[in-house]
């Protein structure tokens, strides 16, 4: 009786360790992913920090995970296609999975035009300037050209033109 239990632990103890959890290949494939985003040329400079992985059994030794990544602040969530090969993980993150990063740098892109837009158009508006005809004034403005107040010497040279032609 007691080598009956005694097999019975050690086929036990060892089904154990042959069959890895779910939460341990989580762990372990987190670890990874994590690695390649501190290590890896094409994702160091983003600075990706992987909060958690869930991982669910799919097929034989097909796994299939949810990270959530942190990036600036914002947390996503990207697939990943696991497959345990012995003790090995080989997993995967398809590419589509990183269209929030486009999106995010798309964003802040377009922030960074539309302030220069509206430095070059305030700054225009501080250089620019126009005469525009008004009823009962000195000067003609019906051929005004644009000039810049950085020079006003053909300011001065328009006005006297003008005025000669009214009188």
């Amino acid at each position: 009786m007691r080598q009956f239990f005694l097999a019975l632990f050690i086929v036990f103890a060892v089904g154990c360790n042959y069959f890895v959890s779910t939460d341990q290949i989580a762990q372990d494939v987190k670890t990874q992913i994590q690695n390649e985003f501190d290590t890896q040329a094409q994702f160091k400079d983003y600075h990706f920090k992987v909060l958690n992985l869930t991982v669910v059994k799919q097929a034989g030794n097909q796994y299939k995970g949810l990270a959530e990544v942190e990036y600036e602040g914002q947390t996503h969530r990207i697939a990943v296609n696991i497959l345990m090969d012995g003790e090995r993980y080989i997993w995967e993150i398809p590419a589509e999975n990183f269209n929030f990063v486009r999106n995010i740098e798309l964003e802040k892109y377009q922030k960074e035009l539309d302030a220069k837009l509206q430095s070059i158009q305030l700054e225009a508006e501080d250089h620019l300037s126009y005469s525009k005809p008004e009823a009962d004034t000195d000067a003609v403005a019906d051929d005004a050209e644009y000039y810049s107040e950085e020079d006003p010497q053909s300011a001065a040279s328009e006005a006297v033109a003008a005025a000669d032609i009214v009188e």
